[in-house]
């Protein structure tokens, strides 16, 4: 069985004008096998699904399936991330 890695990242947004990165806002990787092992560049397709989610601030899954027109040349259609912010938002 494959396992996939686990991404957490900050809700530090781009729609929040923050200077953070996607990169910079991930918190914590990691990986539960072998990478050297996989037959798929899994860390891809979870930071992929991550990206989704960090951007439009809701599961990669419900960007896909409800708001398809909110993605962009090179987004993943792949669902799985979950997103769940509980920092305090401000407009």
């Amino acid at each position: 069985m494959k396992a996939a890695p686990r991404i957490s990242s900050s809700c530090a947004r781009p729609a929040h004008r923050h200077t953070a990165s996607f990169e910079q806002s991930i918190l914590y990787e990691e990986s539960f096998s072998d990478r050297s092992r996989w037959d798929a560049d899994y860390a891809a397709f979870a930071r992929a699904k991550v990206r989704v989610a960090w951007s439009y601030r809701l599961d990669s899954q419900q960007v896909r399936d409800d708001a398809p027109h909110l993605l962009h040349a090179g987004d993943t259609l792949l669902g799985g991330a979950v997103y769940s912010c509980t920092a305090s938002r401000s407009a």
